[in-house]
Formats: structure tokens, C-alpha cells, sequence
């Protein structure tokens, strides 16, 4: 009788454990669900055909700063002192979205190996999929890792 007690208090406990875990997992999914939805509002401003739509689409994004996660509030105040250089390839259509011009003209030249990655339309979209896990890991789940530790 003490075993089976003893195995229904370890099984409630666990219970308890599983709820929350899976509370905590729904949040986190919910803060991803977001980021990734601010993502694509970002994306937008550099897909943007023309400097008044690119303007536009960054400017949303600004007059919303209090209501933007910390991360994404810190990459539009750091984008926010760079935007006129950042949309010269939107503003000039001699300068090709992505090309070695590009790289010249934010005198940035990357090593070989990494210039072979995006030969390939298929390398290019592995080289997006690898970076969106990677933006996850770095703010989603690290940031829980140390509020988790915090708390």
C-alpha cells in the first residue's frame, strides 16, 4: 500500500511537471509566432520595389517601437542609423539585390566559401532555413535560458 501511494504522489508530481513544461512550450511558441511575424515585416522593407514603399514599411515598424520585442526594437533603432546606406540598392537599380557589387559597395568581400553557398538556388534557400534556426536559437531559446535562470 506505501508503494502504490509512494507511485501515485511520484506519477501527480510528474503530471504537474508535464502541465507546466507544456504551459511554458505554448508560450515560447507564442514568442516565436511573433518574432517570425516581425521578421517578415523587416524582409519586407528590403524586398520593397521602390525607397517610398522600403520607407514606409520601416517607418510602421519605428512608430510601433514600445510594442516590439526587445530584439527586434534594438535591430530597428541599430537599422534606423543606417537606412539611407542600407536601401541604396533599393533607391539605384544599377546595383543587383545580390551580386559582388554588392558586397563592393558595403565594402564587405566575403571568403570564397561562402560566396559558393549562394551559387545554387537550392544553396540559398538551405543558407535561409540554417539562419532562421539559428535567429531562433540565439534570441528565442537563449533568452529563456537565462530568464529561466534568473527567476
Amino acid at each position: 500500500m506505501v508503494k502504490g501511494k509512494k507511485n501515485s504522489d511520484q506519477r501527480k508530481k510528474l503530471n504537474r511537471e508535464i502541465r507546466q513544461n507544456n504551459d511554458q512550450k505554448r508560450k515560447i511558441k507564442k514568442e516565436i509566432k511573433e518574432l517570425l511575424y516581425y521578421k517578415k515585416k523587416i524582409q519586407k522593407i528590403f524586398k520593397a520595389k521602390t525607397l517610398k514603399t522600403a520607407m514606409k514599411h520601416f517607418n510602421e515598424l519605428k512608430e510601433n517601437l514600445d510594442e516590439l520585442p526587445d530584439v527586434i526594437k534594438d535591430y530597428v533603432k541599430k537599422l534606423d542609423k543606417k537606412i539611407d546606406r542600407v536601401l541604396e540598392q533599393v533607391k539605384d537599380s544599377n546595383i543587383p539585390k545580390t551580386n559582388n557589387l554588392v558586397e563592393l559597395f558595403f565594402k564587405v568581400t566575403f571568403p570564397c566559401k561562402i560566396k559558393r553557398i549562394y551559387r545554387t538556388y537550392e544553396g540559398s534557400l538551405n543558407k535561409i532555413k540554417i539562419d532562421d534556426l539559428r535567429w531562433i536559437e540565439r534570441n528565442v531559446i537563449e533568452y529563456h535560458k537565462i530568464k529561466n535562470s534568473i527567476s
